[in-house]
């Protein structure tokens, strides 16, 4: 809604100012549009400025009441969904910070619970197999000893 709102401000500046280059210039005709929205926001509320400026001549041009009105709701709806998106992101950081926290605790917990037992169970070997790290798989394992043998 933000690009085509501004392309429509400029489509009409471009029909009321013809080729005048300073109007162009203060429509931003030209200049390339951003697809971030914090420099969309920036150049619709400039915009917004403009249009309030030369409210008559874009009216004569193809742009209605409601058009001119609705600038400043897309301009703060779009201001509203970057800022649920940040908030957003840093729930998200939060959450992961509590995931990351709650691994390092159990973690730490796994290796003080090894080393009680290796402590308490020193003559138990088939015990102390019990509290042994369970090795990661990779590529370089081989078969599982659990794998079916190949039909042919």
């Amino acid at each position: 809604a933000g690009l085509g709102t501004v392309t429509k401000i400029q489509n009409a500046g471009r029909a009321a100012f013809g080729k005048n280059k300073t109007k162009q210039k203060e429509f931003r005709i030209g200049t390339k549009k951003s697809k971030s929205v914090g420099r969309l926001a920036e150049l619709l509320d400039y915009l917004a400025g403009v249009c309030t400026k030369y409210h008559d001549a874009l009216v004569e041009n193809g742009m209605t009441e409601e058009d001119l009105a609705s600038i400043s709701m897309v301009y703060a709806n779009l201001v509203t969904a970057d800022a649920l998106q940040e908030h957003s992101k840093k729930l998200g950081s939060v959450a992961t910070d509590t995931r990351n926290d709650a691994v390092a605790a159990l973690q730490e917990e796994m290796f003080r619970i090894r080393n009680f037992a290796k402590s308490a169970f020193t003559g138990d070997k088939a015990l102390l197999e019990e509290f042994k790290p369970i090795t990661k798989g990779g590529r370089r394992a081989g078969p599982s000893p659990t794998a079916l043998p190949a039909q042919q």
